[in-house]
């Protein structure tokens, strides 16, 4: 949970430095000569952060808690991207919701955002929001 509440609580160009330096180590593992605690010796050998919960398993509830985690960094990415791409500024989002800018970035950085706030978000880009449930056979559009 602590985890979750520093990830909401980072301002969007922290968010940003953090993604990146998550691709980097991804890309390219650690760099050289890396200090790694004596705690953590078994897995100096480790060179991509994948490799990790191989290494390291998480129990069941803390990979919950991880995965809610990347749901709430995949939907913020998404959010975000989706409004950059209608080339609408958050303020412009907050105006349009009657809310604050800091509200708005809330919400994209919300791990489990509500249904209706979601469809005031897509409608505030100018969009309208559609479900749809998608199974091998068929493409059901679900309605409010």
């Amino acid at each position: 949970m602590a985890a979750e509440r520093w990830v909401l609580a980072l301002d969007d160009a922290d968010y940003e430095a953090i993604m990146a330096a998550i691709k980097l180590l991804e890309e390219h593992g650690p760099p050289p000569n890396t200090y790694v605690r004596k705690d953590c010796a078994d897995m100096a050998d480790t060179r991509h952060l994948k490799d990790i919960p191989k290494r390291r398993p998480l129990a069941p509830e803390a990979r919950e808690r991880v995965d809610a985690i990347k749901r709430a960094m995949r939907l913020e990415i998404a959010l975000s991207e989706l409004r950059e791409m209608r080339g609408v500024s958050q303020s412009a989002v907050a105006a349009e919701l009657e809310t604050s800018r800091p509200n708005v970035s809330r919400i994209e950085k919300e791990v489990d955002v509500r249904l209706s706030t979601l469809e005031r978000y897509v409608e505030a880009l100018g969009g309208k929001l559609e479900i749809h449930a998608v199974f091998d056979d068929e493409d059901v559009k679900l309605s409010a």
